[in-house]
Order: C-alpha cells, then sequence, then structure tokens
C-alpha cells in the first residue's frame, strides 16, 4: 500500500480570486491565497439580516449607509476579502481601485451566526475585522438566542472592549 502524503493547499493571487468571484454563479471570500465558497443563507439567517438592515438603516438615515451582504471588505492587514452579513459606512465610502465592490472603510460590521460559519465569525473574522483601520465596531449576532456579542473600539485607538 502506498503511503499517501496531503495535498498542498492551492494558492491564489488576489487577481485570480477577484477575477474567479467576478464571474461566480455564488459568492466567495478570499483569505490569505484560498478561495472560500460561502454556503447558502438559511430563511431565519436572511430574516435577521434583513431586519438589522431595515432597523439599522432607518435609525441611521442621513448620517450612515447600511449595506446588505453583498459588499465584500477588503482587510489589508490580513490578506483577505469577506462578505459581511451587514456592512456599515460612515462617511464617503472609500472603494479599492475603483471597483464598486471593494470597500475599505466600514465603520460597523456585523455577522450573523450559521452553524456553518461560528468558529470564523468568532475566531478567524474576529482578529480580521480588528486589523481593520478605522472600524469602530464588529457584531456577532446569534440566530438561536436573543444575544449579540459587540467588540468596540475604544477613543485611544488600539483597545478593544466586549461587551
Amino acid at each position: 500500500m502506498a503511503l499517501q502524503h496531503p495535498q498542498p493547499e492551492p494558492f491564489y493571487t488576489v487577481d485570480e480570486y477577484l477575477a474567479y468571484d467576478r464571474d461566480a454563479d455564488t459568492k466567495h471570500e478570499y483569505a490569505s491565497g484560498e478561495i472560500v465558497a460561502m454556503s447558502c443563507a438559511t430563511y431565519r439567517h436572511n430574516q435577521i439580516t434583513g431586519d438589522l438592515v431595515i432597523a439599522l438603516g432607518t435609525a441611521l438615515r442621513g448620517k450612515c449607509a447600511v449595506l446588505p451582504g453583498d459588499m465584500r471588505v477588503r482587510v489589508k492587514k490580513a490578506n483577505s476579502y469577506r462578505y459581511p452579513d451587514v456592512t456599515i459606512v460612515c462617511g464617503d465610502p472609500v472603494i479599492e481601485d475603483d471597483n464598486p465592490g471593494l470597500l475599505l472603510n466600514p465603520a460597523i460590521l456585523i455577522e450573523v451566526l450559521s452553524e456553518s460559519t461560528r468558529s470564523t465569525d468568532h475566531i478567524t473574522k474576529l482578529e480580521e475585522y480588528l486589523k481593520i483601520p478605522g472600524l469602530q465596531a464588529y457584531l456577532i449576532v446569534s440566530q438561536d438566542a436573543a444575544q449579540v456579542k459587540a467588540f468596540q473600539r475604544q477613543a485611544d485607538g488600539d483597545e478593544w472592549v466586549y461587551s
């Protein structure tokens, strides 16, 4: 019996990812060379996300733009591109390379937990999102309980507080 060695993960450049995602029928995120297909959201997930967009959009009208999950956010310091469930931008949006689908300056990012994304949202995306200059908060919303985990940047800009 031959010993099988694990195959290395394929490495994709950012340009390869952007071309792939642009032509794909479904959304994909990019994490340091890996292209990750996004799973289809459940009815409950979409209901919560829609309610957040409506409520926050109404509350922030004229102050900030509240965008649904089709807005791709670049996290330069983590070499990743993500599709948060809700993105809030205050002030003028900063777009990468004249590509209207690549936002650089979110003020608040919100992820609605799914069983398949729970660890990514709590660990990987948390670490990445907190590296975004100017990000003021990252919220993780549970589907299964009345629970929101909030990470808020403090006034000094270097410290985050969890509540």
